[in-house]
């Protein structure tokens, strides 16, 4: 008998639609004052990895870091 269709065959693999770039851009619109360790255990990474990723969006020009001016 085979499993149904719904159930996923390896319960141990992972499969995401994002790529870790892909959800950190996601958290960065959703909660632009976030920080770093703020992101990385929503999207389920490292903050190393989280900062990698932030630092590779920046060197390609997209916008994730403002600094608010206080006064």
């Amino acid at each position: 008998m085979s499993e149904p269709l719904s159930e996923p065959r390896d319960r141990g693999s992972r499969w995401a639609l994002l790529s870790g770039h892909g959800h950190v851009l996601v958290e960065i619109a959703r909660n632009p004052g976030a920080r770093i360790r703020d992101i990385a255990p929503v999207v389920d990474l490292t903050e190393r990895t989280v900062q990698a990723i932030v630092a590779d969006l920046v060197a390609r020009r997209h916008e994730v870091r403002r600094r608010r001016l206080l006064g």
